[in-house]
C-alpha cells in the first residue's frame, strides 16, 4: 500500500505547480464572493442555496476554511485535493478486503484506481473536490456497512454526507444489496429491507438534484426530467457514452476536457447497437463463469455511472472525472482478467499496469496553465466553440488581445448555439477594454447585442443585459441602461442560484450610481 501512495503522489506531482485554470475554478474559488465572507453568511449561502445547478454545502464549506487559512493558492488546494484521493485509495483497499477479495485481485485493483490516466482530470483540476469528497464518504459508507454491528443511523448520516458532496453515490443502495445477495448470498427481500431508509434517501436526493439542475438552467422541472425528445433518445445516448467511456479507459491518447455532444442520428444507432451486442457477449460469458466476482464488479460500474448516464440532466455528455468511482468496477474486471493462468495475458495486464502512472504523469501537463490546458483541447477537439472561446480569454489575459480575437471569431464562424452567445460575449469585452488597441465601444455594443439575441442561458443573458446596461450608461443613455437594469432585476428576483449573488450586487450598485448622478 505505501509503494502505490507514493507512486500515486509522485505520479500527480505536478498539480503543486499548476495553476487555477478556467474551467469552474473562477467559479468555485477565485471568484466567489461567498469565501469571503464572515462564516456564518457563507455556511447559509452554502446549505441554503443551489450552486452553479447543484447542491454542494460541504466542498463549499471545505474552500471557505482553505481559502480563509491558506488564501487563495493552487498548489494547497491541489494538494489537499490529493490528500483525500490518497486516502480514497485506503479506502478502497479497505472495503475490497472486507469483501474478501483476493490479495493479488485488490491491489491490482487499487493500484488501477490510484494512478490510471482518467484519473488525471479529477486529480488535476481543483474544483473536483466535490467528487473526491463524495468519493470518500461513499467508500466510507460502504466500509460501515460490512461491520458485523453495523448502525443504521451511522450509515445513512455518511451517505448523506456523500449526497452533500455531489449526487454520484445516489444509487449507492443497489450496490450495498447487490453485495449482500450475489457475495453473501443473502436473502433478497431481506437485503432489501436492511437498506430501507438509504432508498429513501437516495429517492429524496434525486429530487433535490434535479431541481438543482432546473434551478441552474432556468428550465422546467419537467422539461429536463420528461421531455419527449429527452426520453426518446436516452437510451441511445446512455450506450454511446458507454462506448466512449470503454475507450477512454483503453486509450490514454484520446482524453481530453471537451468530448462532443450526444447527437441523435444514424451513427449513433449503429454504435448504441454494437454496444448492446457487447454487452449480451459479456453477460453470457458471465453468466458460463458463474464467479460472482464479475457479477459484483459489474454492478459497481451501473451503480456509479449510471448517474453520469442522462439518467439525471446533465449539462455535460462525457467526462474523464465520471469514471473516478466506477473506475474500480472497471478496474476488478481487469484484475480477475489478468489473474488468469494464461501467461501472456498476464504479461500483457502487468506491462499495461507498469505503464499506466508514465501516461498519467505525461497528461498531467496539460492542467498546468490556462493556456495549457485550452491549447491541447482546441488541439484534441478543433470544433468545440467553448474550448476556443477558452483559449482565446487565456490569451486575452496574458494580454494577447489580437490572438484572443482570432480564437473568438474561430468560435463565431463554428456557429453553434451552445457556445455562440460566450463568443460574442468575449469579443464585446476586448472591444470594451479601454486600454486595449482594439478598443472600440461601438463594436463592443454590437457584439453585446449579437450575443444576447443567441443567448439562451440565464448566465449569458444576465451577463449581456448588464454589459450593455453599463455602456448604455457610459453613453449617456440612462434611460436605455434603467430599462435593461429594471429587466435584469426582474429576472434576478426569481432566481436562487448562489452563483449569481454577484451580478445581483453590481446591478444594485449600477443602478444606485445612476439614481445618484
Amino acid at each position: 500500500m505505501a509503494f502505490i501512495l507514493f507512486v500515486t503522489v509522485l505520479t500527480f506531482s505536478r498539480g503543486f505547480l499548476a495553476e487555477y485554470v478556467n474551467w469552474d475554478d473562477p467559479i468555485f474559488l477565485k471568484d466567489n464572493i461567498f469565501l469571503k465572507v464572515p462564516f456564518g453568511d457563507a455556511f447559509g449561502a452554502f446549505f441554503f442555496h443551489f450552486f452553479f445547478g447543484d447542491y454542494l454545502p460541504i466542498p463549499l464549506i471545505s474552500y471557505w476554511f482553505e481559502t480563509n487559512i491558506f488564501g487563495f493558492n493552487p498548489g494547497i488546494t491541489h494538494g489537499i485535493n490529493l490528500g483525500i484521493h490518497l486516502i480514497n485509495i485506503v479506502l478502497v483497499f479497505k472495503f475490497l478486503s472486507a469483501l474478501g477479495i483476493k490479495k493479488a485481485t485488490k491491489q491490482i485493483i487499487t493500484f488501477v484506481f490510484a494512478v490510471h490516466p482518467v484519473q488525471v482530470e479529477p486529480l488535476m483540476w481543483v474544483s473536483n473536490r466535490n467528487l473526491l469528497l463524495c468519493t470518500c464518504f461513499v467508500l466510507t459508507t460502504c466500509l460501515l456497512a460490512q461491520k458485523k454491528n453495523r448502525s443504521s443511523v451511522a450509515i445513512s448520516f455518511v451517505y448523506i454526507l456523500g449526497f452533500l458532496c455531489k449526487a454520484t453515490g445516489i444509487l449507492l443502495p443497489f450496490l450495498l444489496v447487490a453485495i449482500e445477495i450475489i457475495l453473501k448470498k443473502e436473502n433478497t427481500r431481506s437485503s432489501f429491507k436492511k437498506y430501507a431508509p438509504l432508498f429513501i434517501i437516495g429517492f429524496m436526493a434525486s429530487f433535490l438534484r434535479i431541481w438543482a439542475y432546473a434551478v441552474g438552467t432556468g428550465e422546467d422541472f419537467n422539461s429536463v426530467t420528461f421531455g419527449f425528445n429527452r426520453i426518446l433518445s436516452l437510451p441511445i445516448a446512455i450506450l454511446n457514452a458507454v462506448t466512449l467511456y470503454l475507450r477512454l479507459i483503453f486509450n490514454p491518447f484520446e482524453h481530453c476536457i471537451l468530448y462532443d455532444h450526444f447527437k441523435l442520428g444514424l451513427l449513433s444507432i449503429l454504435g448504441a447497437l454494437l454496444c448492446l451486442g457487447v454487452m449480451g457477449f459479456l453477460a453470457y460469458s458471465w453468466r458460463k463463469s458463474r464467479n460472482p466476482e464479475i457479477i459484483f464488479f459489474s454492478v459497481f460500474i451501473l451503480v456509479f455511472l449510471l448517474p453520469v448516464l442522462q439518467i439525471l440532466p446533465r449539462n455535460n455528455y462525457v467526462n474523464d472525472r465520471y469514471l473516478y468511482l466506477p473506475l474500480v468496477g472497471f478496474a476488478g474486471l481487469l484484475a480477475l482478467l489478468v489473474n488468469r493462468e494464461n501467461r501472456l495475458v498476464r504479461m500483457g495486464g502487468g506491462f499495461l499496469l507498469l505503464i499506466m502512472p508514465f501516461f498519467s504523469f505525461y497528461n498531467s501537463s496539460m492542467w498546468l496553465t490556462d493556456l495549457d490546458l485550452w491549447q491541447s483541447t482546441v488541439q484534441m477537439n478543433p470544433k468545440s466553440v467553448l474550448a476556443h472561446n477558452n483559449l482565446g480569454l487565456a490569451y486575452y489575459v496574458g494580454h494577447d488581445d489580437e490572438r484572443a480575437i482570432e480564437e473568438y471569431k474561430a468560435a463565431v464562424a463554428l456557429n453553434n448555439p451552445d457556445g455562440l452567445a460566450l463568443a460574442y460575449g468575449n469579443l464585446g469585452n476586448i472591444y470594451n477594454t479601454a486600454d486595449s488597441k482594439f478598443y472600440n465601444i461601438q463594436l463592443a455594443k454590437a457584439a453585446y447585442e449579437n450575443g444576447l439575441k443567441v443567448a439562451f442561458r440565464m448566465d449569458d443573458t444576465f451577463r449581456f443585459l448588464y454589459s450593455l446596461a453599463k455602456l448604455d450608461y457610459a453613453l449617456n443613455d440612462k434611460d436605455s441602461s434603467l430599462q435593461r437594469l429594471t429587466e435584469l432585476k426582474r429576472r434576478l428576483a426569481s432566481v436562487t442560484d448562489g452563483r449569481f449573488q454577484e451580478i445581483k450586487n453590481l446591478t444594485d450598485k449600477l443602478l444606485q450610481q445612476i439614481a445618484e448622478h
